[in-house]
């Protein structure tokens, strides 16, 4: 599910992207490119050629994204808090939690390790008599 969202907004990021290409190629066509689309005013040469699709000077750019991200879904600012909120949980957690529970590791595992069995099977058999 995860994947399909992120495509899905890739996709309409993609579609907006062309959108602005084709307002762009419109502005050259009438003779308007460089100049701001709701102010008219020029557009400096440096933001063209940063972002060469954009019919907005800053100030209206900006304005723009304002308002745009005004109309955001509600549920985004909710999520927001948890997500800076989350913490991290790496390996080193993952082997601590796994590890309260107890693990597998037999004194075989460790042959290096000297062999203190409580019962007495790992010492020598007492000595024979004859």
């Amino acid at each position: 599910m995860h994947e399909q969202a992120k495509n899905a907004a890739l996709q309409n990021q993609s579609q907006q992207q062309l959108e602005a290409v084709h307002e762009a190629l419109q502005a050259i066509e009438n003779g308007t490119y460089g100049r701001c689309a709701v102010c008219g005013e020029p557009i400096p040469y440096e933001r063209l050629e940063i972002v060469p699709e954009t019919t907005l000077c800053i100030k209206h750019a900006r304005a723009e994204e304002a308002t745009a991200e005004m109309r955001r879904p509600v549920e985004e600012d909710e999520m927001e808090g948890t997500l800076e909120e989350k913490e991290v949980f790496d390996q080193a957690d993952t082997w601590e939690t796994v590890s309260e529970h107890g693990t597998s590791e037999t004194p075989s595992d460790r042959p290096d390790e000297e062999e203190n069995d409580s019962d007495g099977a790992n010492e020598d058999p007492p000595s024979q008599k004859r």
